[in-house]
């Protein structure tokens, strides 16, 4: 779907521009966004991208917990060290 110049500049025209004057900005609008397009990305080149930024996403967050768990364990095995006493009662 691409814009039509000859659409733009009759529509300008409608609102008071003059003949060469609308040519002028339709084209001008045209070239603009036809340069702009290679800048644009589809619905599913976004949705692969998110799949692949979710997937990293839940690698880190379970590394994350599996850190968190051993930081646990070292306390409580640290905590048991210092008192012993504690444990069992």
């Amino acid at each position: 779907m691409g814009l039509s110049t000859f659409t733009i500049s009759k529509s300008l025209e409608a609102k008071g521009f003059t003949a060469g004057q609308a040519e002028g900005i339709a084209e001008a609008v045209v070239e603009s966004v036809e340069s702009e397009k290679k800048d644009l990305v589809t619905k599913e080149y976004l949705k692969s991208e998110m799949t692949i930024f979710e997937s990293r996403l839940e690698t880190q967050m379970v590394a994350l917990e599996i850190r968190m768990i051993q930081w646990m364990v070292s306390l409580y095995v640290l905590f048991v060290e210092i008192f012993p006493e504690n444990i069992g009662s």
